[in-house]
């Protein structure tokens, strides 16, 4: 791996909220600009929402429907023991390894992505907004795992990881 992959890796680890966060006012100012007469405030919270919404379903799976892989229960003891940092530290150098996302996959950015057509065509902007900022989160996640991997993770296809994550690749 080159010593810029290696370096751009590092910096999408380090940013990977704030990146989806600035995606998420870019859609916001974009839309501000061509096409809404709508308050600015509400398109960037609208827009800020849409960028960090997929990124709830990692609390769900943590909790819920992923509740048995290695991955969760590291979080879950993290938080137990009250380490937020290490919690934090723990997510944001592993959750690329967490294949088992069931909103990360090309059927639901297609949705996404049809409700933002809809909402511009309708001229519901607020609804563009969100749904763009929703669409560019997960664009940016396929980026993510091409930068990681060199290839799209599976759980894009529909082929969601049933031992989730292999505990031997976790960095602690």
């Amino acid at each position: 791996m080159g010593k810029k992959r290696k370096s751009l890796i590092k910096l999408s680890e380090k940013f990977h909220m704030s990146i989806h966060i600035l995606w998420g006012v870019i859609i916001a100012l974009t839309i501000k600009k061509f096409l809404a007469d709508i308050s600015l405030f509400l398109l960037l919270t609208v827009g800020v929402l849409g960028s960090l919404l997929p990124d709830f379903d990692h609390v769900l799976y943590i909790f819920i429907y992923g509740r048995k892989s290695e991955y969760s229960r590291f979080i879950r003891q993290f938080i137990s023991q009250k380490q937020l940092k290490k919690t934090f530290w723990f997510c944001k150098n592993n959750h690329k390894l967490n294949t088992g996302l069931y909103s990360h996959n090309i059927l639901t950015m297609i949705v996404i992505l049809m409700l933002s057509i809809n909402s511009i065509i309708s001229k519901n902007y607020l609804l563009a907004t969100f749904f763009l900022a929703w669409s560019i989160h997960y664009l940016y996640d396929i980026f993510e795992d091409l930068l990681f991997f060199g290839k799209i993770n599976k759980n894009w296809f529909l082929k969601f990881d049933k031992k989730i994550i292999n505990k031997d690749l976790l960095r602690f």
